[in-house]
């Protein structure tokens, strides 16, 4: 069961974000309360990662992580953040 779930999961990151990003996702599990959970720990790139558009694959989006939630930036915010963030 956990070899398919982490297929799947490889398959589902590696269709979103590329097959680069997955240097940076580690994947381990946790028994919590009789339950087997996913534990994943993403670690910070040392880029700019985008994720591909679920319905058009074409387009390519840009979010951050705030203190409490996570945005998608415009063009113009994404070029000021990674700039800032990147050089």
């Amino acid at each position: 069961m956990q070899d398919e779930w982490v297929k799947h999961f490889d398959n589902l990151t590696g269709t979103a974000f590329g097959n680069a990003i997955m240097n940076n996702v580690s994947l381990n599990f946790a028994i919590v309360e009789d339950k087997v959970v996913a534990v994943v720990d993403v670690r910070e790139s040392a880029t700019h990662v985008f994720m591909k558009n679920k319905a058009d694959k074409n387009r390519k989006q840009f979010y951050i992580r705030r203190n409490g939630s996570t945005i998608e930036l415009d063009a113009e915010e994404m070029i000021g953040y990674v700039k800032q963030k990147w050089g």
